[in-house]
């Protein structure tokens, strides 16, 4: 969910406490708030796919490190053979050199746009879960407005009694 939206939804259920015709003071709510970053960093699914992309980040690495050896041992036969060769084979190599270091940075680019869109769906499909459990242990302890504490700027004030994140992350830990 974008900040806008979140503070737009913060904004919306105030309003409509505001205005509605519940006398807040009176109003029993049992409002919580869960840190969904710590959870997605802290527990067990998190931790794993967190793991699973750092192994995918170091096998791209070492390919792009084979990649970048070639581009510099042709750099260094370049070098060696630069006198003794003809205008036409400096040339050849030279070409040669040129095209292997565009593959290089295309290769580059490839591997961290790869890595991008594991991040982003491995968080996706975290935040799914995260938030299934969320909603599960909401309900199942009768908490009426759940707030999502975090990078976002969404709970201004809070106290640790109403901290459900450690509830969450037992719960999300136990159903993996």
């Amino acid at each position: 969910m974008h900040k806008v939206s979140k503070i737009f939804l913060l904004l919306s259920v105030m309003v409509a406490l505001l205005v509605s015709d519940i006398p807040v003071a009176s109003a029993e709510m049992s409002i919580r708030y869960v840190d969904i970053a710590r959870v997605m960093r802290e527990s067990k699914v998190g931790k794993k796919a967190q793991a699973d992309l750092q192994a995918n980040m170091t096998k791209l690495e070492k390919r792009l490190e084979v990649k970048k050896q070639e581009v510099l041992d042709l750099q260094a036969d370049i070098r060696k053979r630069s006198t003794v060769a003809s205008e036409e084979e400096k040339r050849r190599m030279v070409e040669e050199f040129e095209r292997k270091q565009l593959e290089l940075e295309q290769e580059a680019k490839r591997a961290q746009e790869e890595l991008n869109t594991e991040q982003q769906q491995l968080g996706a499909v975290m935040y799914q879960k995260v938030m299934e459990v969320v909603q599960s242990v909401s309900k199942d302890k009768g908490y009426d407005l759940v707030l999502e504490l975090g990078g976002t700027p969404v709970v201004l004030y809070h106290q640790e009694s109403n901290d459900i994140t450690a509830e969450v992350l037992s719960a999300l830990d136990a159903s993996s």
